[in-house]
C-alpha cells in the first residue's frame, strides 16, 4: 500500500479555497494560519493565483469573526496580499485609510482613481463614494456627472448593491473597533421617500433597479448609514 501524502500544499488550488472558505467563518486566526501553511509550500506565483482566485471581498466583514483576537491575523493577512498586489487587498487597504484619517488620503485617492480608470468596478463605486463623503470640496455638479459616468459602467445594475455591501463592510469593521469615527448621513431623493429597512434597498417606486438619478445618489451617499437605528 504507497503512503498517504498528507502534505496540504499539494492540494489542487480549488481545494485549497474551499477549504479556507469553510474555516474563516469559525476564526480568521485559523484561516491564517492554514494559509501560511499551505503558503510555505508555494511559489510566490502560485500564492498570487490563489490570492486571485479566492474572493476576498467577501471575507471584509470577518475581521473579527472570532472575537478582537482574530484582528491582527485579519491585518496582517490583507498587508500580505496588497503587498502582492490583488487588487480586492488593495481596495480593502486604500478604503480603510480614508476612512479612518489615516496616511496619505490624496495618495489613496489617487490609488482609487488609477484603478477605476481602468474600469474596475468596485474601485469605481468606492472612488464615487468615498470621494463624495469624505472630500468636502466636491460641488453637487461634480456629484452628478461623476454618478452619469458611473451608471453608464456596463456593471453597474448587476452589482452595485453588492459593492455597496462590500464597501459598507470596510467602514462598519472600522467603527465597531473604534478606528473610524461614525458618520451620521441621511441623503434623500427630491422625488421619493427611502425606504425604511435603509440604504441598501433603496427608495420607495425605484430604487437602485430602477431609473431615478436623485434616488441613485441618495442610496449611494447613505451607503455607511446605520440601518439598526
Amino acid at each position: 500500500m504507497k503512503p498517504v501524502n498528507n502534505n496540504v500544499g499539494t492540494l489542487p488550488i480549488d481545494m485549497i479555497v474551499t477549504l479556507l472558505k469553510l474555516v474563516v467563518v469559525e476564526s480568521f486566526q485559523d484561516f491564517f494560519n492554514f494559509f501560511i501553511a499551505w503558503a510555505r509550500t508555494q511559489r510566490r506565483s502560485a500564492i498570487v493565483a490563489l490570492l486571485e482566485y479566492f474572493p476576498l471581498r467577501d471575507i471584509y466583514q470577518y475581521r473579527q469573526i472570532g472575537g478582537p483576537s482574530d484582528s491582527p491575523y485579519f491585518d496582517r493577512f490583507f498587508r500580505i496580499s496588497e503587498q502582492l498586489r490583488i487588487n480586492d487587498a488593495i481596495f480593502y487597504g486604500r478604503c480603510r485609510d480614508i476612512v479612518c484619517g489615516a496616511g496619505n488620503i490624496e495618495r489613496h485617492f489617487t490609488v482609487l482613481g488609477e484603478m477605476a480608470e481602468t474600469g474596475h468596478f468596485l474601485y469605481v463605486v468606492g472612488l464615487f463614494v468615498l470621494r463624495n463623503l469624505y472630500k468636502n470640496q466636491r460641488s453637487s455638479v461634480s456629484t452628478v456627472d461623476d454618478l452619469k459616468a458611473l451608471r453608464s459602467h456596463p456593471h453597474y445594475r448587476m452589482s452595485i448593491v453588492r459593492a455597496l455591501k462590500d464597501l459598507r463592510s470596510i467602514y462598519w469593521t472600522m467603527v465597531v473597533c473604534n478606528r473610524a469615527p461614525e458618520l451620521y448621513i441621511q441623503a434623500t431623493c427630491c422625488l421619493h421617500s427611502l425606504d425604511s429597512k435603509g440604504v441598501l434597498d433603496g427608495c420607495n417606486g425605484c430604487g437602485m433597479v430602477q431609473e431615478c438619478l436623485f434616488c441613485d445618489i441618495a442610496t449611494l451617499l447613505n451607503v455607511f448609514t446605520n440601518i439598526s437605528t
